[in-house]
C-alpha cells in the first residue's frame, strides 16, 4: 500500500494497527482524567491504575439490593447491555455478589459459549451481561473460539482482540459473531408483548446501528416497551428521540434531562434541584434509592 508516495508493507500496518488498539485498551484498563480549567490531564499506568469504580459498585448496590426483600424472588434476570469496552460492570456484579450470566463458561480465563440464536439460560442469575461492542478482555484465537483472557496471560495463543472501534464500518462488525449474537439479544429485549422498560444511562444515541433496532421495537404496534433516556440534553434533543417522542408511540417515551422531564411530546416538568446531574451513573443511582421529584 502506498500512503502520502510512500510504500508501507502490510505487516507494518498491522503493527501499527496492534499498537492502536493496545494502547486504547491500556487507556481504558488504567484509566484517564481530563485536566480541570486548563490543568494537565491524568493517566494511569498498569503499575498505578486510576480507574474508580465506586459508581458502578453504588449503582449494581442499589439496583438489586436496595428495598428488594422479597423482590429478587419474583423478578426476572435484569438484562444489562453496555458499549463499553472496560470490566466495571462485570466486577460491580461480581463485588456485590450478584450471580450473572455473560455468555461465557469458566473463570479468570473462560471461553464463550454463547451462538446467534441461542436464548439466554436460566440458571438462577440475577443478572444478564451483554457487551453489545466487545470487552477489553476478549480475544480471538485461530480456530474461531472466543475467550475472557486476564491481561498479561501467555495462555490460550490468540492473535487479536474483539472489540468493535469507533469507525464507519460499525453496522458492518455487528453482523458478525459474536457481535452478532449479542444484537439478536438486544433486539429480542426490546421486543416485548408485555410490560418492559429500556432505561437508558451515559449513552448520547449517537450510534445508528443500535437506534434503528431501538426505533424498530417501538414502533411495531403490539410492542409495549418503554423507553426511559437519561441525557444531559444541555442544548437539544438527540434528532432520533425528538422523532420518537413525537410519533404514534411517543407516550412510551421519557427523558430525563437537564431541562427536566420530558413525558412523550409534552414540555418539560422542571426539577425542584435543577444541578442534580441525572443522567450520570451517580444521578441514576439516587434516583433508584429516593425517587424523582419535579
Amino acid at each position: 500500500m502506498t500512503i502520502n508516495g510512500k510504500v508501507i508493507a502490510l505487516t507494518e500496518l498491522e503493527n501499527i494497527h496492534h499498537a492502536i488498539l493496545e494502547s486504547i485498551s491500556n487507556v481504558i484498563r488504567c484509566g484517564h482524567v481530563k485536566g480541570k480549567d486548563g490543568g494537565l490531564d491524568e493517566d494511569g499506568t498498569l503499575d498505578k491504575p486510576i480507574v474508580c469504580i465506586k459508581a458502578h459498585f453504588e449503582f449494581i448496590n442499589i439496583l438489586f439490593n436496595h428495598a428488594s426483600a422479597g423482590v429478587s424472588e419474583r423478578r426476572k434476570p435484569v438484562n444489562i447491555f453496555t458499549t463499553n469496552y472496560d470490566t466495571l460492570l462485570e466486577d460491580a456484579l461480581a463485588l456485590n455478589k450478584i450471580p450473572y450470566w455473560d455468555g461465557f463458561s469458566g473463570g479468570a480465563v473462560a471461553h464463550r459459549i454463547q451462538r446467534y440464536g441461542e436464548p439466554i439460560p436460566s440458571n438462577g442469575q440475577r443478572a444478564n451481561l451483554i457487551k453489545m461492542h466487545g470487552s477489553i478482555d476478549w480475544f480471538l484465537c485461530d480456530d474461531g473460539h472466543v475467550w475472557r483472557v486476564r491481561s498479561n496471560d501467555r495462555y490460550p495463543e490468540v492473535n487479536r482482540r474483539v472489540l468493535i472501534y469507533p469507525q464507519a464500518t460499525k453496522y458492518i462488525a455487528t453482523q458478525q459473531d459474536p457481535f452478532s449474537s449479542q444484537f439478536d439479544l438486544f433486539r429480542k429485549s426490546l421486543n416485548s408483548n408485555n410490560s418492559n422498560i429500556l432505561a437508558v444511562c451515559g449513552y448520547s444515541f449517537g450510534d445508528d446501528h443500535i437506534n434503528n433496532e431501538i426505533e424498530f421495537a417501538l414502533s411495531k404496534e403490539d410492542n409495549k416497551t418503554v423507553l426511559i433516556a437519561f441525557l444531559e440534553c444541555r442544548d437539544e434533543i438527540p434528532k432520533c428521540i425528538e422523532k420518537w417522542r413525537t410519533s404514534k408511540y411517543g407516550k412510551r417515551i421519557i427523558i430525563a434531562s437537564l431541562n427536566g422531564l420530558y413525558v412523550g411530546n409534552s414540555e418539560p416538568f422542571k426539577r425542584k434541584d435543577e444541578h442534580d446531574y441525572w443522567w450520570t451513573f451517580n444521578g441514576v443511582t439516587s434516583l433508584l434509592k429516593n425517587g424523582c421529584e419535579v
